[in-house]
């Protein structure tokens, strides 16, 4: 028995006259032919958590494809530009060997090279 049940419904604890009153019960709900199930309330309560719980769940998975899929734009960006920069870095070279060679060919063509 779950006297804090009991005492909380009559507003006693003391076990005859809880069994009196359990018989008078009795008797009145034969006559109402009602009597409320105390599982529905938290059921529905839970069915309503869980349901909470796979939208919740949902959303987490949809916020976390997000994530990825601006993970993997941020690669193929950051991939497009190492591959840019090591073009441009090519090229650079390319550009600093001919000023090179150039200075070099005006310098032994200059007049003053031969002095």
């Amino acid at each position: 028995m779950d006297f804090a049940l009991l005492e909380a419904k009559y507003g006693f604890v003391a076990p005859p006259t809880v069994l009196q009153s359990l018989q008078r019960d009795a008797i009145q709900g034969k006559a109402d032919m009602f009597q409320e199930d105390i599982y529905e309330k938290p059921m529905i309560e839970l069915d309503k958590l869980v349901e909470k719980q796979r939208e919740t769940h949902r959303r987490m998975l949809e916020q976390l494809l997000m994530v990825e899929q601006s993970h993997k734009q941020a690669l193929f960006k950051l991939e497009d530009e190492k591959r840019n920069h090591g073009e441009f870095m090519k090229k650079s070279d390319e550009f600093t060997n001919l000023l090179e060679q150039e200075r070099e060919r005006s310098v032994n063509q200059s007049p003053r090279a031969n002095y």
